[in-house]
């Protein structure tokens, strides 16, 4: 069913047809394509690579990525570069950054809303990063939680970022 509205007649949130509709408002889970939620370092990679992988097969005008509760190992900045809905089961979704430097998500698209997840730098001592590095406009970060981090959320001179941490 194509979505249109009512007035104009022209095609809403952002889809064409019914294919690209479905495509938008599925729920895709970053499990279906390969995380490992174990907290396990040596995880990091494949976590990454599944995270990465999930955002890929997003449509261009956006999605929902759901991280399920349990705890996802990373190591490298996840670039979240396309509008949409990204989102973890509150404190049950932690995401553990096992390095001292990396940021754990760089948003570089706008659109973006980031809720309902916990972060932790797990045993080591941050040094540089943050949970969220904001170089987009129009971002949301809602309902965040973060334990022993240098920098919780960090946007640069840019960016019209509305944040909203709560916990």
């Amino acid at each position: 069913f194509p979505v249109t509205s009512a007035s104009s007649g022209r095609s809403v949130l952002g889809v064409s047809g019914t294919t690209e509709l479905v495509s938008a408002l599925a729920i895709r889970s970053v499990l279906d394509f390969g995380a490992l939620a174990t907290g396990a370092s040596t995880d990091a990679a494949a976590n990454y690579t599944a995270f990465t992988a999930a955002i890929a097969d997003m449509p261009s005008t956006g999605g929902r990525l759901w991280i399920p509760e349990g705890t996802y190992a990373v190591s490298t900045s996840i670039v979240l570069n396309k509008a949409g809905v990204y989102y973890g089961d509150g404190k049950g979704t932690l995401i553990k950054c096992v390095s001292s430097t990396q940021d754990v998500f760089s948003i570089t698209a706008g659109g973006v809303i980031l809720e309902k997840i916990a972060f932790t730098s797990s045993a080591i001592i941050k040094t540089a990063g943050a949970c969220v590095n904001v170089s987009a406009n129009d971002v949301t970060v809602q309902d965040f939680f973060m334990h022993g981090y240098y920098t919780g959320v960090k946007t640069d001179s840019t960016a019209l970022a509305k944040v909203n941490v709560r916990g």
